[in-house]
């Protein structure tokens, strides 16, 4: 063969090549987690699941044939400034056709209500506040645990078996001067019991919070004894008092 027709075959397969590929339809995901920090789901934690997921497509024989899926990664920085940032050069970019996060619940709202606008999908492990079921809003997010309102229901059945009325909530809470870094997960945890407590017994149950950053053991103990004094029926306190002056 000689060199000019080797350069000929090879220019052939190449167009081959390329005529296959452009056949292929491309599947792009957007994957907006943050880099780093103290999260369940960060990108190194959540990237090899991630890529592990797609190579296994790969392997599956009529799964998705004829399709090329693309992975992009951003850093949210679980943020409400970066992630909707991020979200926004995806679709600037045409990068994306479905996006994996945000997963923190101030990150991920505005690239949620941004969504249905540009028909991008929000498929998130996190979003687990009770907000975030709200379809009229958040109209193409998908998510994939349970919500802090499954945790309430939860709650509340175990009250019930139990017919216990008299309930108090201690938890930590982002207060003062910290104010702007937004309510806790504690919070949002307690919240959906709160409400389904208010809804039932028509008055909302004694609750306390606190900043666990300034808070001291004497503080804790303090917490405790406020609790005891709102948080049971007067004939348990009576049982108490009484069995008390016995042991006296």
């Amino acid at each position: 063969m000689s060199s000019k027709t080797f350069t000929l075959h090879c220019i052939f397969v190449l167009c081959l090549v390329s005529l296959s590929e452009e056949k292929l339809k491309k599947v792009k995901i957007g994957v907006i987690l943050p880099m780093t920090g103290n999260h369940p789901w960060t990108i190194p934690q959540c990237g090899p699941a991630i890529e592990y997921a797609i190579d296994t497509i790969r392997k599956t024989p009529n799964f998705l044939r004829n399709y090329r899926i693309k992975v992009s990664y951003k850093d949210s920085q679980c943020s409400q400034v970066a992630a909707p940032h991020a979200a926004i050069d995806f679709y600037v970019e045409k990068a994306a056709h479905v996006f994996i996060g945000p997963a923190c619940k101030y990150a991920v709202a505005p690239v949620a209500r941004f969504s249905f606008k540009w028909r991008i999908p929000v498929i998130t492990a996190g979003a687990l506040v009770s907000a975030f079921k709200d379809k009229g809003e958040y109209k193409l997010l998908t998510r994939i645990l349970g919500s802090y309102a499954k945790a309430g229901s939860f709650v509340m059945e175990i009250l019930n078996h139990w017919h216990w009325k008299a309930v108090g909530m201690i938890f930590n809470d982002i207060v003062g001067d910290n104010s702007n870094a937004g309510k806790s997960n504690c919070f949002f945890t307690l919240e959906p019991i709160y409400k389904a407590l208010a809804s039932m017994h028509g008055k909302k149950p004694w609750h306390l919070n606190f900043d666990e950053s300034k808070t001291t053991v004497a503080d804790y103990e303090s917490f405790l004894q406020t609790a005891s004094r709102n948080a049971r029926t007067n004939q348990r306190m009576r049982h108490i008092l009484s069995s008390a002056t016995v042991r006296m």
